[in-house]
């Protein structure tokens, strides 16, 4: 199970690394501006290792199947733990578990959302200090 989750994570940080994808709609983590930062990190890319737009194309689907694949394993690695927990916790432990999971996530959210304001406040000062 660790081994997994190693290989995920490494999986998912060089993938992250090499790939800024357009930012989607449904995608929690997206933010004003990120289809932009994407445009750029596709750009760079490209310009970086010299690709055709076929290249290009086809590099795209590779990462958004990698990225689909990511997700369905993390979610499959999510039920399998939740089930063997649900086997060693009481109904109330499993209840209090899935609270404080929400709570957590609720708190990412609150401070993905304070970072994202942080950014674009950086952002708009950059660009005043470079019209000044």
């Amino acid at each position: 199970m660790k081994t997994k989750l190693i290989i995920m994570s490494l999986i998912l940080s060089l993938s992250s690394s090499l790939y800024a994808g357009p930012c989607e709609k449904d995608n929690e983590d997206c933010h004003k501006g990120g289809s932009h930062k994407g445009q750029k990190m596709r750009e760079r890319r490209t310009n970086d290792l010299n690709l055709s737009e076929a290249q290009q194309k086809s590099f795209e689907a590779i990462m958004k199947d990698q990225r689909e694949s990511m997700k369905a394993a993390k979610d499959a690695i999510h039920a399998e733990t939740k089930a063997k927990l649900s086997n060693v916790l009481s109904a109330e432990q499993m209840e209090l578990l899935e609270q404080k999971h929400k709570k957590r996530e609720k708190a990412q959210k609150r401070s993905k959302k304070k970072m994202r304001k942080q950014m674009e406040r950086r952002k708009k000062n950059r660009e005043n200090k470079d019209q000044d």
